[in-house]
């Protein structure tokens, strides 16, 4: 719904299991499951090299092992709860910046928080870049006609990427029997 003021308010029930995905995507794999893989990897080399030159495998090297899986198990129950836990909020889009406000409360973040925004097949999400409370914020498509979709892309667009300039020229279609043209070699002297 666009207000007199300019502002685009939308009343969202996200579907806890996108939510979910979404965490998934954005903030936990990204963040905790590339620094749990790392460890967990080089832990297993360890291990593996010990095993190798008939060492006895390190116990530290288990534990860290061990750690990076209960670190990463951890962060995706935290997903799965914080996913379950929003349920109904009302999101504002304002020439401010974004506010979203549950039951609880509500928050409002300035346009410059967030790096990037996504579209796919159901849902506009938006990623704030800090890393330590990384946060997302969901506007599911479903129930927003086009006109205004368009409105919101374009927002997103002016405010989170302004100077993103889209390839118009980045791929050219060529014939199957089509050889590009060469460059010229260099002559060595």
């Amino acid at each position: 719904m666009i207000t007199d003021d300019g502002h685009l308010v939308y009343d969202v029930r996200a579907n806890a299991s996108r939510m979910f995905g979404h965490r998934m995507r954005h903030i936990v794999n990204p963040v905790v499951g590339i620094a749990a893989g790392f460890l967990f990897g080089a832990a297993l080399f360890v291990v593996a090299v010990q095993g190798v030159f008939g060492v006895r495998p390190s116990i530290v090297a288990i534990l860290v092992a061990l750690v990076a899986v209960v670190a990463y198990l951890v962060a995706v129950g935290r997903a799965r709860q914080r996913a379950g836990a929003l349920g109904a909020y009302a999101l504002t889009l304002g020439p401010d910046g974004v506010e979203v406000r549950t039951n609880g409360g509500g928050s409002a973040q300035p346009w410059s928080a967030f790096v990037r925004w996504l579209e796919d097949d159901h849902d506009v999400v938006l990623v704030s870049g800090r890393w330590r409370e990384r946060e997302i914020v969901v506007l599911p498509k479903s129930g927003v006609p086009e006109e205004e979709l368009d409105l919101i892309r374009e927002v997103l667009h002016s405010h989170i990427d302004p100077d993103d300039e889209p390839l118009e020229d980045a791929f050219v279609e060529m014939g199957w029997d089509e050889e590009p043209e060469r460059l010229p070699r260099r002559r060595a002297e």
